[in-house]
């Protein structure tokens, strides 16, 4: 039976779960170190200190193990970002709001290298691509779900739209600083970003 079709485990115990993170904690590092194709499962299970049998006990192949390892990263992403406070965007403090948001965001994603793995290696993968898109949807509709609770503070008509545009920019700062060499300062280009977002937003164009 190949590594591709067998079952693979669901821990149910404590010990089999701490194995379980141990292979994603090392596959995790050496994909940041050496990129996921200088990775096999073999060093992953030696770098986890397991049998290369307890390797495929939990994960039928390497996608599948770089796929939890995306998923557990974009899961604390989401648990670390907070949603936006409709409350206080209508009290005045939009603009402070809505720049520690985005600056919060692009240092929630403080792994570049996976995501130079991913948008670089491994971008035209099926898998991959419906992995993005999942994320993707996911992060328009925390967007839109704020949009649509402040709706009558804010300038815009079309919240989902808003959402999808949102979405895509910060998108693509976040792209622009983790695959590519920054032509200015970080910062810089995130308070920028933010006062993008403060104008296109408020009705006045500030707060």
């Amino acid at each position: 039976m190949s590594a591709e079709s067998k079952e693979v485990r669901t821990p149910q115990q404590d010990r089999s779960r701490t194995t379980k993170n141990r292979l994603l904690d090392a596959g995790q590092r050496l994909i940041c170190r050496k990129g996921y194709h200088g990775t096999n499962s073999k060093e992953i299970a030696a770098e986890a200190g397991v049998a290369i049998g307890s390797f495929y006990a939990y994960f039928r192949d390497k996608k599948d193990l770089f796929i939890m390892i995306l998923e557990r990263y974009t899961e604390r992403i989401f648990a670390s970002v907070p949603d936006l406070p409709t409350q206080a965007l209508a009290r005045g403090q939009a603009r402070d709001l809505l720049h520690e948001y985005v600056r919060s965001v692009v240092q929630a994603h403080d792994l570049p290298e996976l995501h130079r793995e991913l948008y670089v290696s491994l971008r035209n993968d099926p898998d991959m691509e419906a992995l993005i898109d999942r994320w993707q949807q996911e992060s328009i509709r925390r967007i839109e779900r704020v949009l649509r609770s402040a709706s009558g503070q804010l300038r815009i008509r079309d919240t989902q739209a808003a959402a999808v545009l949102l979405h895509a920019s910060l998108e693509a700062v976040i792209q622009r600083i983790t695959l590519y060499r920054l032509a200015v300062q970080e910062e810089w280009l995130v308070e920028e970003l933010a006062d993008m977002f403060t104008r296109y937003l408020l009705i006045n164009g500030e707060d």
